[in-house]
């Protein structure tokens, strides 16, 4: 599969509320960087741990891509990342993303946001998910 289908179906997973089924796309040892969650995610485990806990946080999500350079193996785009977290105003962020990814699913998923000023939406560390 191509690198942007993945990308693309990962980041609707993610805004559909599926962190299972998003995560299920990453390798066993893969890392996601996602600003709002405050660490480096390694393994599926944790990044379906860390996935709940924003999908939790917001009501809704959205990923707004302008661009998408790829190939078969990475991809970068950028575009915007629109949420509403539970009882708040909706929030817009520019984004900018990388993707790697190889037999065994994305391998990196690194997502840049503009976060300056703004609190994270998840603190504390996160654990590996038990589900």
């Amino acid at each position: 599969m191509q690198a942007e289908t993945v990308l693309r179906a990962t980041l609707d997973a993610i805004a559909a509320g599926d962190a299972a089924g998003a995560a299920r796309r990453f390798a066993p040892t893969a890392r996601l960087e996602l600003p709002l969650l405050g660490q480096l995610l390694i393994g599926r485990a944790q990044i379906v741990a860390g996935l709940e806990r924003l999908c939790g946080a917001s009501r809704t999500r959205r990923f707004h891509l302008a661009r998408v350079h790829a190939g078969a193996t990475a991809a970068i785009a950028e575009g915007r990342f629109e949420a509403e977290r539970e009882g708040g105003e909706p929030e817009a962020w520019p984004l900018a993303l990388v993707l790697e990814a190889g037999e065994e699913g994305i391998s990196r998923l690194s997502m840049y946001l503009d976060t300056y000023g703004r609190r994270l939406w998840c603190e504390g560390l996160i654990p590996e998910s038990t589900s």
